[in-house]
């Protein structure tokens, strides 16, 4: 093989692999910037979402109102399912949210199994505050799940402290979800974004 088409060959090579690494480098590149746009977007529903359940909840403490069976369902942990299932049907982006729990009063807010993965991730790592996990759904497409640490506060053991001395509508209602103490993980704030189709061209 002559010199001449050698060095062709080795430049055409050069060439192409250099091509291939561009484009594996973009194609990283496009895929940061979609994490971080779903980040971004998680931080900002996390932040509404919590600011109004913690300025509802002492709201309702401070009222004074009793907690009774009529009145229960202004607490935000328990408003908030229904919440997000009125949300999901004005958004049609397909972005879900809840607050869910391995041991839940409703059966409703029962975590799945990545969700117990990030209940398990908060619990071995305590100075975590987010997690933002990728993984394929039953069609193959890309789900995003930001989730953060519920912990239990001094006012939640009044309804997740002991059995004897929570309300009566509380002891009535309910068989799980005591015995927790403050700074506890009693589980997690979840959502799950829909992912986009990764391109270069």
């Amino acid at each position: 093989m002559r010199l001449r088409t050698r060095l062709t060959l080795a430049m055409i090579f050069i060439f192409a692999i250099s091509l291939f690494l561009v484009e594996i480098l973009r194609y990283q590149g496009v895929q940061w910037e979609v994490r971080e746009l779903k980040l971004k977007e998680a931080r900002a529903l996390h932040s509404m979402v919590m600011a109004t359940r913690q300025v509802y909840h002492h709201q309702f403490i401070d009222s004074g109102i009793p907690l009774t069976d009529q009145t229960l369902g202004f607490l935000p942990a328990h408003a908030l399912l229904r919440i997000s299932q009125d949300f999901s049907t004005r958004n049609t982006g397909g972005i879900s949210f809840n607050n869910v729990s391995e041991h839940p009063r409703n059966p409703e807010n029962l975590a799945d199994e990545i969700e117990s993965q990030a209940i398990a991730y908060f619990r071995e790592n305590p100075a975590e505050k987010e997690r933002l996990h990728v993984y394929p759904n039953e069609s193959g497409q890309s789900i995003y799940h930001y989730a953060t640490p519920i912990r239990a506060e001094a006012y939640c053991l009044t309804c997740h402290g002991q059995n004897a001395t929570a309300p009566a509508s509380i002891r009535a209602r309910y068989d799980a979800g005591y015995d927790y103490k403050v700074g506890e993980i009693v589980g997690i704030f979840s959502i799950k974004m829909p992912g986009v189709e990764v391109t270069t061209m």
